[in-house]
């Protein structure tokens, strides 16, 4: 396992599952999309769904982006568990785009240990700061990213302009 990888034990009710923390390949894609169709948190509008084949490819490819996920270790391949990824807007300034968890591994700390190699894999870019969206109204989510340190914004709203 090299410097970009990371391996952590997730208390699942008793029972460790051995998770590896790596950067997202190009074959991750498909079951990253089947992931992705497990919420609705990604459907904010009418115009917008969970992220295609296309979009996640750009990406993986994007030499600006980071794309990360979180492998059980097993004796096969692994399932992926979780995923984040987002884009480097300047070299000091990482947002992600990003950030999911399978169902059966939420509220077991899987979240809270792909956040942190997250953020130490932008500390080794040199990135200052971490920024993500958050939908109005869903309080969980806000609280979820409250209590790893972030701060609401209070600098900036954001605008849109949906090109139909």
């Amino acid at each position: 396992m090299g410097g970009n990888t990371r391996a952590v034990h997730i208390d699942v009710n008793g029972t460790a599952v051995e998770v590896l923390f790596r950067p997202a390949r190009e074959e991750d894609a498909k079951e990253l999309l089947a992931l992705s169709g497990t919420t609705d948190r990604f459907h904010i509008s009418d115009d917008t769904d969970a992220p295609d084949l296309d979009e996640l490819l750009f990406w993986m490819n994007d030499p600006r982006s980071i794309v990360l996920v979180a492998e059980e270790i097993s004796a096969a391949r692994g399932a992926i568990l979780a995923y984040a990824y987002g884009t480097c807007i300047s070299p000091k300034w990482f947002a992600f785009e990003g950030f999911m968890v399978t169902p059966r591994l939420q509220r077991h700390g899987l979240g809270k240990a792909m956040y942190s190699y997250l953020r130490d894999r932008c500390s080794e870019l040199g990135i200052d700061l971490i920024q993500g969206l958050v939908i109005d109204g869903d309080d969980n989510s806000l609280r979820y990213w409250l209590e790893r340190g972030f701060e609401e914004g209070k600098r900036c709203v954001w605008v849109e302009d949906w090109l139909d």
